[in-house]
């Protein structure tokens, strides 16, 4: 199933989740390793080209993903969610999604800031947009490290309410984001 049903989500959504997660758990340990680089280690830049390389294509998954959303709209929360945990599922979710298109998008603005194109790998480049003062600059740099740790934080606290209601509360909201046959409806 490739889109999402009332119940379940689809191959598609699964896909663009997982590698969403993938790149976010590479992403931001990366980025901390980075920032307590000096400019002058010759680790730092290819850090810095890989880093940004894959937060480009955070930001591509990301619009991918708004456009998959209105497309083929995520599967209701289950009825036996208190409605806390609804609110606070909303409000997470959506704080991930602004943070994939916000985060990304302060990592390249930072980059770009005064004026250069990033290179992916000298196969092409992606022209700056804006240029911003010197100040402007570091004040972009901070965003997006701050940005990059609540999005951290709030993407553990979404893996941990995952793993709770799958383990302590025995639900199926964990598999239906799995690609099991199992977690197909009508199949134990």
């Amino acid at each position: 199933m490739m889109k999402n049903s009332r119940e379940r989500y689809g191959s598609i959504s699964k896909i663009l989740h997982w590698l969403i997660a993938f790149l976010l758990f590479f992403l931001i340990p990366l980025g901390w390793y980075m920032s307590g680089l000096d400019n002058e280690d010759p680790w730092y830049y290819r850090a810095l080209d890989l880093h940004l390389t894959l937060g480009l294509i955070v930001l591509g998954l990301f619009l991918i993903k708004i456009v998959w959303l209105l497309m083929s709209p995520s599967p209701q929360l289950s009825a036996r969610l208190a409605k806390w945990e609804h609110r606070t599922a909303r409000w997470v979710h959506g704080a991930l999604i602004i943070a994939l298109g916000v985060v990304p998008l302060t990592g390249y603005l930072s980059y770009t800031s005064q004026g250069d194109p990033v290179s992916i790998y000298e196969l092409f480049e992606i022209p700056s947009v804006m240029e911003f003062s010197k100040d402007g600059a570091e004040r972009l740099v901070a965003l997006h490290m701050y940005l990059a740790y609540a999005t951290a934080i709030i993407a553990l606290f979404h893996l941990s309410a995952a793993l709770k209601h799958h383990f302590l509360d025995g639900d199926d909201i964990l598999k239906r984001m799995g690609f099991s046959r199992s977690s197909r409806p009508g199949q134990s």
